[in-house]
């Protein structure tokens, strides 16, 4: 799903404003998507249940067989592996020290900057950072985007000068972990 389908659906859904929803972290997004999809499903079955118990009674009064609700409607949704969405809310600022000895905290990725990422390269976020080998670009550009939130001066040009490689590999780990976590 595109950073931008997740906004759309979580406007939608809960009525809250599109810049509200932009400044969620991704986790807390992710989390609330999923839960609204859970309850949902557990509201769509309840109301099938109703009348796959009609379907029942009648089933089993013409057949030799016992059949059960679950055998015309599946059975009921399974609850989100996540723990509720207070636990995706927690999501850490790590400090970067860029190579001007200034050290900037890179706070929680957004679904506004996701959509960004998305956007200039054209792919879905789990795309781009789905494999074992995430091109410098972007997280070059996935960084800047969370960064200028809090430092709005801080062009893309002037924080790819001060990211040198030197940087990205001495934080590669903490960099990727923090932007997918």
């Amino acid at each position: 799903m595109w950073a931008s389908e997740l906004i759309g659906y979580l406007t939608r859904t809960t009525g809250w404003s599109l810049e509200y929803i932009g400044q969620l972290p991704a986790r807390t997004a992710m989390g609330l998507y999923s839960e609204i999809r859970y309850q949902r499903a557990v509201e769509e079955y309840r109301m099938a249940s109703y009348f796959a118990m009609c379907i029942c009674t009648w089933a089993n009064a013409v057949s030799k067989r016992h059949h059960r609700t679950s055998d015309f409607i599946g059975r009921e949704p399974r609850e989100p592996k996540h723990k509720g969405v207070t636990i995706m809310a927690k999501q850490t600022v790590f400090k970067l020290t860029l190579s001007d000895g200034g050290e900037y905290e890179v706070g929680p990725l957004t679904a506004t900057a996701m959509d960004e990422v998305e956007t200039k390269f054209n792919k879905a976020f789990v795309e781009l950072f789905g494999g074992d080998n995430v091109r410098v670009g972007v997280i070059t550009y996935t960084l800047w985007c969370v960064l200028k939130r809090n430092y709005p001066d801080l062009t893309e040009e002037d924080f790819g000068q001060r990211l040198t490689a030197k940087v990205i590999t001495d934080n590669y780990l903490e960099i990727v972990g923090h932007l997918m976590s």
